[in-house]
């Protein structure tokens, strides 16, 4: 069953809440989808280890972030940093932790806040709840082709930390949010609602078996314990919305481990092989290609959600998440390409020698910092609750517009804050039909229509609606928006 939530006019009355799940509205499994990309050409040089020292930020610079309470780059740990001395971390003998990351200051080594967090007396940093984003889900929205004049845009609303914005921060939910096209606010001309949808999950965990990983049996020891309670942790229960999972071994070369599974036993089993023989968990250990498996996630995230939509016409909505687990920086030479801001990408470094800048670049949804056992305890719970939300936080905008031609953007924004981001697709009016109208009417009872069957651009769930048997050919003309 999906929930309505009606906005007066084109505010949007948006209630933070979970998305409804039912057990008998799954999506089939999709068939295996093939190997794994290595991430760009040139991404299997360099030598094993990593570590490097941070160049020196000015010290205007650096005063500026540790007056604001925050450093450039985003995401990061839930919990605060603590500054301890005699540990050579990061870049000189400060350990950070958490939310924090360290730069030079004057000279001297300096712990600052992530981006989205402010920083305490005493050191600690905390989640800034004031700092909103919304972003989409999906490449853009989905639009009728030839059809109704109507858009659905599925996207998240969360802190720029990287949490669930809290409704009480947000202010009444009756006024929070707001649409807007081409920056205006079209009132009475339109109409906009939010439902909740069953958001399906595609989660990589690409864990770093490079040679300062597998000759460690301390630290693999912990990492095992911690990456089988993260699978723990993500498997679904009977109401949830399904979840798959691909693990992925990288050193200087990039080994997968399983294909995307709904049996999460399969993952488990590839941890244990990890554990049972460390030094065959990847063809080459002595490197570490962190930016090339990253690129890989990515390409074969992408691939898995388009074959999941072609699947079923857009019967659900599907997120894709990258956790990485690395000890290093990146050795591999690869380029980073640019992480598209639908995907969840998370890192956590687990080791002293860490470049943070590499480890924020790829972690835009949260880079945590957890040199010590007790520090990577903290952070992969934190990362499993964050991943456990993304659902909860995901809802799909359904949009009337009154253009007819031309290209357009549609906004979803807070109405009470300055959101630092919001959600926007453009799309050309042109491919609208005509003589079809788009009302409250046709919004709210979309999904109830059998010709509609399965797909449809409000991605109404399974079970699918039979058309009449006269009724021809089912088709729900819509396409991702351009």
């Amino acid at each position: 069953m999906n929930h309505i939530r009606s906005l007066g006019g084109l505010t949007l009355a948006l209630l933070l809440a979970g998305s409804v799940t039912c057990g008998e509205d799954r999506a089939q499994p999709l068939p295996d989808l093939g190997g794994f990309p290595n991430g760009g050409e040139n991404g299997f040089g360099g030598r094993g280890g990593s570590g490097a020292d941070v160049p020196d930020a000015s010290a205007d610079e650096a005063d500026a972030a540790v007056d604001a309470g925050m450093s450039g780059g985003s995401g990061g740990g839930d919990g605060g940093f603590t500054v301890g001395e005699g540990a050579v971390v990061n870049c000189g003998t400060v350990t950070c932790r958490g939310a924090g990351k360290c730069i030079q200051q004057s000279g001297e080594p300096t712990c600052v806040c992530d981006e989205g967090y402010t920083l305490l007396e005493g050191g600690s940093c905390v989640v800034d709840e004031t700092c909103i984003e919304l972003r989409l889900i999906e490449e853009s929205c989905r639009q009728r082709v030839e059809r109704e004049p109507a858009l659905g845009m599925a996207f998240y609303v969360e802190t720029c930390a990287g949490t669930t914005a809290r409704p009480e921060i947000l202010g009444d939910v009756s006024t929070a949010f707001k649409v807007l096209e081409d920056g205006n606010d079209l009132g009475d001309e339109s109409f906009a609602t939010v439902f909740d949808r069953n958001v399906e999950s595609y989660i990589v965990i690409a864990l770093d078996m490079s040679s300062s990983v597998a000759d460690n049996a301390v630290l693999l020891a912990d990492l095992i314990e911690r990456v089988n309670g993260l699978v723990d942790d993500l498997t679904p229960g009977p109401d949830d919305a399904p979840v798959r999972m691909l693990l992925v071994a990288f050193g200087r070369s990039i080994d997968v481990k399983t294909e995307f599974t709904f049996d999460l036993s399969e993952v488990r089993d590839a941890i244990a092989e990890i554990e049972s023989d460390p030094g065959a968990a990847v063809a080459e250990p002595d490197g570490t290609n962190l930016n090339g498996v990253v690129n890989a996630a990515i390409e074969t995230l992408d691939d898995a959600i388009e074959a999941r939509i072609a699947a079923d016409s857009g019967a659900v909505i599907t997120a894709g998440t990258l956790i990485v687990v690395t000890d290093g920086r990146d050795t591999g030479g690869v380029t980073l390409k640019t992480i598209p801001t639908r995907f969840n990408v998370i890192s956590i470094g687990v080791s002293g020698d860490i470049n943070d800048e590499e480890l924020t670049r790829v972690g835009p949804q949260g880079s945590f910092l957890a040199p010590e056992e007790v520090d990577r305890v903290e952070a992969f719970d934190t990362v499993a609750e964050r991943v456990k939300e993304y659902p909860d936080r995901a809802y799909l905008l359904g949009y009337c517009s009154p253009a007819v031609a031309g290209s357009h953007r549609v906004i979803a924004t807070t109405a009470n804050l300055e959101a630092h981001e919001n959600a926007s697709c453009q799309f050309n009016a042109t491919a609208f039909g005509s003589g079809n109208a788009c009302n409250e009417q046709f919004i709210q009872n979309y999904c109830e229509e059998p010709i509609h069957g399965c797909g449809a651009f409000l991605a109404c769930a399974p079970p699918c609606k039979e058309p009449p048997v006269d009724a021809g050919p089912v088709q729900d003309n819509w396409a991702f928006s351009k």
